[in-house]
C-alpha cells in the first residue's frame, strides 16, 4: 500500500520483532517516547507482514542513512555528560592530550624544517663539502673548511668529481652614489658555483656571469636594494670598502631561507691573489664543494 509505504518512511525508529505487542495487536516501537505520533509508530499483524515484503534497500531510506549520524550524537551526549560529571578529570585528560598534540606536532615541523634544508639544489644528493680534520703538536682540529688547490685537485685526480668549486664570505660596506650599506653576505666564489649549486638566473648568463675578474652577480633582493629594480642593476658598479669596484653582470633568485649560505653578492674569484696560492696545508680558508657523478660516489 502506497499509505503505509509513506507512513514506513516517517517512522522515527526502526522496526524489532523484540519490541512489545500493545492491546490491539500492534507493535510498538516507543515512537511515542521519541516524540511521534503512535499511529505512525505502531502497526498491526497486517501491516508488519506487508513491511516484511518490501526489499530491504527500500525499507525507510532516510532512517537508514541517518542511524549513524543519531548514535554519533548519542555517544557525543554522552561524553558531554561524563565530562560535566568527572570535571577535574577531564580537564586533566583533555589538557595532556591537547600538550601531547601540540609537542608531536611541534617536533615534526621541526624535523621537517631541519630534513628540508639544502634539498632545492638539483644535485643536492651527489654535492660534498671537504673538511680538513688536523693533528699538529697532540692537538686535534676539524674544519668545514679547505686550501686554495684542494678543489681542482680532487677534480684532477678522481675522475667521480665532475666540478668543484670555493668560496668565502665576508662582512663589509659597499658604496654606490654616495650611499653607504653594511653587507653582511658579501661572497667570493669561482664561476663554477652555477655548475654545482642550483641558483636560478633572473637576468644575465650564469656560464659566463662571473668569469671575468671584477664582475658580480646579486640577489634579486639585493638589486631592489641597491638599484631601486632588478633590471637597473646590470652594468652598475657597486664600490666595496669605496676602493674595489665590482660591476654587476646578472641578477639571481633569492636563496631560500633552508639552505645554509644565503649570498647577497657574488663576486668572481678570478683575480684574487689568495685563489692562486698552490700550498695545500696553509690558508685553509676556502668552503669547498665537489659535485660527483652520482650519490654512490661517494
Amino acid at each position: 500500500r502506497d499509505d503505509l509505504v509513506t507512513g514506513v518512511q516517517t517512522c522515527a525508529l526502526p522496526i524489532s520483532l523484540t519490541d512489545n505487542v500493545d492491546e490491539e495487536g500492534r507493535y510498538n516501537v516507543r515512537g511515542k517516547k521519541a516524540g511521534y505520533d503512535k499511529t505512525d509508530a505502531c502497526w498491526t499483524d497486517s501491516e508488519w507482514s506487508h513491511w516484511r515484503k518490501i526489499p530491504r534497500s527500500e525499507r525507510d531510506p532516510l532512517i537508514l542513512r541517518l542511524s549513524p549520524v543519531l548514535m554519533l550524537l548519542h555517544h557525543l551526549r554522552m561524553s558531554i555528560r561524563t565530562l560535566a560529571k568527572q570535571r577535574g578529570t577531564s580537564i586533566i585528560n583533555i589538557a595532556g592530550l591537547g600538550l601531547g598534540i601540540a609537542c608531536f606536532l611541534l617536533i615534526g615541523l621541526f624535523v621537517r624544517d631541519e630534513l628540508s634544508y639544502d634539498r632545492h639544489h638539483e644535485h643536492a644528493d651527489s654535492i660534498v663539502r671537504i673538511g680538513i680534520h688536523i693533528f699538529l703538536d697532540g692537538t686535534e682540529s676539524n674544519y668545514a673548511t679547505a686550501a686554495a688547490p684542494v678543489a681542482q685537485g680532487m677534480k684532477d685526480t678522481f675522475p667521480e668529481v665532475l666540478e668543484g668549486v670555493r668560496m668565502q664570505d665576508a662582512s663589509t660596506q659597499i658604496w654606490y652614489e654616495g650611499d653607504v650599506y653594511q653587507e653582511d653576505h658579501f661572497f667570493w666564489a669561482d664561476p663554477t658555483i652555477f655548475n654545482v649549486f642550483t641558483i636560478p638566473m633572473l637576468i644575465g648568463d650564469p656560464a659566463s656571469a662571473i668569469v671575468e675578474p671584477g664582475t658580480a652577480v646579486v640577489s634579486e633582493s639585493s638589486a631592489i636594494r641597491y638599484f631601486g629594480s632588478i633590471e637597473d642593476a646590470i652594468g652598475k658598479t657597486l664600490m666595496r670598502n669605496n676602493d674595489e669596484p665590482w660591476v654587476i653582470t646578472g641578477v639571481y633568485e633569492d636563496v631560500p631561507q633552508t639552505s645554509h649560505f644565503h649570498p647577497n653578492i657574488i663576486a668572481s674569484m678570478k683575480g684574487e691573489n689568495r685563489s692562486d696560492n698552490t700550498a695545500w696545508m696553509t690558508q685553509n680558508n676556502f668552503s669547498t664543494y665537489l659535485r660527483l657523478s652520482s650519490a654512490a660516489a661517494i
